[in-house]
């Protein structure tokens, strides 16, 4: 199963563990998050050029960044888990 984060890019639904939503800015500690995974070459950016709207973050710690909202992937999550 894969989880529809914009602009046909999927994620591994048993690979999500967590999703942050940004509404107005990146928090801190996420944006930390995000230098420390480019740093280690596993920050993926499927925003094509929007501003990022949702963080996930994946259990083989790579950092995916989104122009979806997060609570619109939550919803397509849930539904994905059935």
């Amino acid at each position: 199963m894969f989880l529809h984060v914009g602009f046909n890019n999927y994620v591994n639904v048993n690979k999500v563990t967590s999703i942050v939503s940004t509404h107005k800015n990146i928090p801190a500690p996420i944006r930390r998050l995000i230098w420390k995974a480019e740093d280690e070459g596993k920050l993926i950016n499927l925003t094509s050029g929007r501003k990022t709207r949702s963080v996930i973050i994946t259990d083989t710690g790579q950092v995916v960044l989104s122009a979806v909202e997060g609570a619109t992937l939550n919803n397509r999550l849930k539904e994905s888990k059935g």
